[in-house]
């Protein structure tokens, strides 16, 4: 039996759902899903753990004529921290509010040595990424939809980077898809906490479908290095990224779960452990559950290889 199909029969057997996360010094991360509509609403508040609400809602407008709206925010955590919201609605509310979905993450991240290293800055690249959409499903579409991504210097509040997808469709404005993708790069002080902002909201008024999602990508510049004491050394090699509870470290291999950069029976013994615990580094999918969608993102990464 090769390995990649007994992984997968292990995997399949393993039901253990939990809720437990592994500390890593930097607090909690702070979550919060709500969808509001005019018949009432489901809202998480802030939590320490990743959340997601839906929420349905039939009735009529003014006139008496029928709307319905289907909606579902996800804030979540492991190694995909992100924003997402989608919605749906059907037939015209008749008013300028609408059932709103809305996802946020608030969290704290900071470099440290590893090894005892004496340099007091980092080199990082971060990327944010995010996506606002939104689909005419009817006659007279209306609905705005938007993601943001923020990331602050470690010690200080001024952004790094940050960005806003915006999508509006209405019978004046027809922008129905907005995006960003940037990557910079950029040096940090070492044992100072930065955070990490993300949103994603929105708002159906008459016949459409919305979403939006926003995530980041922080990692420590895998070419960058330093000398010291007459050797050169890699700063990946040196210092590592610590995040608040419930958000995991982004790797290049996301599957080497040792660090010894290659995949083999110990990285497959590692994530059945952490699923089994119900440790968020088996989280692949973000979405605060231990399933199926975790275990087929580890067997995709596991058989795509270490670059």
């Amino acid at each position: 039996m090769n390995l990649k199909r007994h992984l997968t029969i292990s995997l399949l057997g393993l039901m253990v759902v939990a809720s437990s996360a592994s500390a890593q010094g930097l607090g909690s991360a702070s979550y919060r899903a709500s969808v509001i509509t005019p018949q009432g609403s489901n809202d998480s508040t802030f939590l320490p753990v990743p959340t997601n609400v839906s929420y349905s809602y039939n009735g009529s407008n003014g006139p008496g004529n029928p709307y319905s709206y289907t909606g579902q925010a996800s804030a979540g955590g492991g190694r995909v921290p992100i924003a997402d919201i989608d919605g749906a609605g059907s037939g015209s509310l008749g008013s300028f509010t609408g059932p709103v979905a809305e996802a946020r993450v608030l969290y704290g991240y900071r470099v440290m040595p590893l090894a005892g290293s004496t340099r007091t800055s980092v080199p990082l690249l971060i990327t944010i990424i995010g996506d606002a959409h939104i689909t005419g499903t009817g006659q007279f579409p209306r609905a705005i939809a938007l993601a943001e991504s923020i990331v602050r210097r470690p010690g200080t509040s001024s952004i790094l980077v940050g960005a806003v997808a915006s999508a509006q469709l209405d019978t004046v404005v027809m922008n129905t898809q907005d995006s960003f993708n940037q990557t910079i790069s950029t040096v940090v002080s070492v044992g100072l906490t930065g955070t990490v902002e993300l949103r994603a909201r929105g708002e159906v008024f008459a016949n459409a479908e919305v979403s939006a999602t926003a995530d980041p990508i922080i990692v420590i510049d895998p070419d960058a290095t330093y000398e010291e004491n007459g050797q050169t050394y890699f700063y990946a090699n040196e210092f590592e990224i610590e995040y608040s509870d419930t958000i995991v470290q982004w790797t290049p291999c996301p599957a080497d779960l040792t660090g010894d950069g290659a995949l083999d029976f110990f990285d497959v013994s590692a994530f059945l452990s952490a699923y089994n615990a119900g440790d968020y580094i088996a989280d692949y999918t973000g979405d605060a559950e231990f399933s199926f969608f975790d275990v087929s993102a580890f067997l995709g990464y596991f058989g795509a290889g270490c670059p």
